[in-house]
């Protein structure tokens, strides 16, 4: 809680400020210290948005691999776009509450670059793919008689552009060791282990 203090100098101005309140331990805790059910509501809706998501797209992927019908250009983007989802809550979404939660890095070190390469990877593919639909049904409705675009050979350069885009992110992102227990950065951190010292 901050306070507002308020004086009168010697030229009859009026000087306000903000005095820090004096309790330092207390604004610097994280929320779930402060808040310790929290932690229980955010592992429950990250474990339900998990569960809802990979299984539902899972079942998008199984009907059209299943029906030889349901294997149109439109749903083989469908398909991509649930795979990018699939990826989105396999790997992102579960660690995202982990991290959350932890005052230093405690995962294993390639989990630093696998996370926000995979984000991206998501990302970037679902946005991709978007673009190919939006693109298709312009083709589609606008020039309906022009050819339309192969599927898989678009769906190929989504994958590998995505990829590209999302490279950097392997080398941008690292962890650095932390051997000081008032450290205040929230950047991910290792803590000092004792069997390496």
């Amino acid at each position: 809680m901050n306070i507002t203090s308020i004086s009168l100098n010697s030229t009859n101005n009026i000087n306000v400020g903000v005095v820090q309140n004096v309790d330092e331990e207390s604004s610097h805790k994280p929320f779930y210290e402060k808040y310790p059910n929290s932690v229980y509501f955010v592992y429950l809706i990250y474990s339900l948005i998990v569960l809802i998501g990979v299984s539902g797209n899972l079942l998008v992927l199984f009907v059209i691999a299943k029906n030889a019908a349901m294997r149109t250009i439109t749903n083989l983007f469908i398909a991509n776009l649930a795979i990018s989802d699939i990826i989105m809550g396999l790997i992102p979404t579960p660690i995202t509450p982990v991290v959350l939660f932890m005052d230093s890095w405690v995962l294993p070190l390639p989990m630093c670059q696998v996370l926000p390469f995979s984000m991206a990877l998501a990302v970037y593919l679902s946005t991709l793919t978007s673009l190919l639909i939006a693109v298709d049904r312009y083709l589609l409705i606008v020039h309906p008689f022009v050819q339309r675009m192969r599927a898989v050979p678009a769906i190929i350069a989504t994958w590998i552009i995505s990829c590209i885009l999302s490279l950097p992110n392997v080398f941008i992102y690292k962890t650095r060791c932390s051997f000081s227990s008032s450290n205040t950065d929230s950047t991910p951190k290792i803590s000092k282990n004792d069997n390496n010292t």
